[in-house]
């Protein structure tokens, strides 16, 4: 499998000062990587993941309050994730009879 593109669409009505984490890990693995922080989270989050081809992944969102902000926290809406899968090999693709 291979991973892509990442989009988080987030909550319009957020005003927060907390930063944004989002953290990776791939392929049943318990080590995160970090993608991206975002100190002023935009409303759309567009990332390509660093590594692509893995048998499986796992994302982790961490909202931090900064110093002296509220703690409102993120309000996510949709998550869209662009994967691909290779055929198995000696696959032709599909045949009409």
């Amino acid at each position: 499998m291979r991973a892509r593109r990442l989009w988080a669409l987030l909550g319009s009505d957020v005003t927060t000062t907390d930063g944004l984490t989002i953290e990776v890990a791939y392929d049943y693995s318990d080590t995160y990587q970090t993608l991206k922080f975002l100190t002023a989270p935009p409303r759309t989050v567009r990332l390509p993941f660093p590594r692509q081809r893995c048998e499986s992944f796992r994302l982790r969102f961490t909202s931090a309050p900064q110093a002296g902000g509220p703690n409102a926290g993120q309000r996510f809406v949709a998550l869209r994730l662009a994967m691909a899968q290779r055929a198995p090999k000696g696959f032709v693709g599909a045949t009409s009879t």
